[in-house]
Parts: structure tokens; sequence; C-alpha cells
């Protein structure tokens, strides 16, 4: 992964206002969504944030191992 989609990710969940505001609003749509379905808007969200994690995930992993 290029610092450039680092910087992106970084950004997209700072912009939600962290971490764990990205994964709560992932599991609130993600709700949403198995109840009565969501607008493309919404779904193309969820899957945007889904996809900024998990990159942030595995950054993190990655960090982790090479600081050992």
């Amino acid at each position: 992964m290029s610092k450039c989609q680092d910087c992106a990710v970084e950004e997209l969940i700072n912009s939600y206002g962290g971490f764990a505001e990205v994964k709560t609003l992932c599991e609130k749509l993600r709700g949403k969504y198995n109840r009565s379905g969501l607008s493309n808007t919404d779904y193309n969200e969820l899957l945007q944030l889904e996809k900024a994690l998990d990159q942030a995930k595995k950054f993190n992993a990655e960090g982790a191992k090479n600081g050992q």
C-alpha cells in the first residue's frame, strides 16, 4: 500500500471523527441494510467505509509487526 493510499484512508476516517465513529457508522448502516435495504448512496458509503477500516487494520497490523 502506498503512502498516498494510507493518507486517503486516514483522511476518510478522520472526516468521520475517528476509527470508533466509522466502525459505529458501519454497524448502523449494516443493521439498516439487513432490515430494509440501503439506498445506493448509503450502500456505497458503507462499502467505502468498510474498505477504509480494512486498510487501516492492515496498516496497523503491519506497523505492529515492524515494531517488534
